[in-house]
């Protein structure tokens, strides 16, 4: 009997730690989230190095209209808005692409190599190998876009696939 009751506590205590650092995740989760939304009406500091070893700033795209292309070299969604955003090169004018993945720099290389981005002017590809693209953006999501004008405030947030007509349309509104 002593050893039931032992094992119900014990039993009882496990749940109630479960429990607890279940509700602790979700708001240590949501509290970044939320931090990341409030810094995101102006272009948030960050630091990518960008495929050619070189790192990647803010600052860099001071006076320019910027989007961030969140991607990853294995979705389908981001394979098919790269080829349409290579076909529409010309619509870019005007505008700098920052694509970024925090996958391995030997698999965006690849990704690069494939669509020749580096042959693209208004192209840049970037590695997140800390990860903070989510604490620094409010979201992860493969892929998402985030397109701030030329005085750094953000214009329009993307999460999935959108038509190449959209986004220009977004752009330039």
């Amino acid at each position: 009997m002593k050893n039931k009751k032992i094992f119900k506590g014990a039993l009882i205590t496990l749940l109630l730690l479960v429990v607890a650092y279940v509700a602790y995740s979700t708001m240590r989760a949501y509290t970044v989230k939320t931090a990341a939304e409030k810094k995101s009406g102006a272009l948030p500091a960050f630091n990518f190095r960008g495929t050619d070893g070189q790192p990647v700033t803010p600052a860099q795209y001071n006076g320019e209209t910027l989007v961030i292309y969140y991607f990853n070299t294995g979705c389908d969604h981001c394979e098919f808005m790269t080829k349409e955003i290579i076909s529409r090169k010309d619509a870019f004018s005007g505008v700098k692409l920052l694509m970024v993945s925090e996958e391995k720099a030997e698999n965006i290389a690849a990704f690069v190599a494939r669509y020749a981005l580096g042959s693209y002017d208004f192209i840049r590809v970037a590695g997140d190998a800390e990860k903070k693209f989510f604490s620094t953006f409010g979201t992860a999501m493969v892929p998402s876009m985030f397109i701030y004008g030329k005085d750094g405030r953000l214009k329009e947030k993307i999460s999935g696939e959108v038509s190449i007509e959209k986004l220009l349309t977004m752009i330039r509104s």
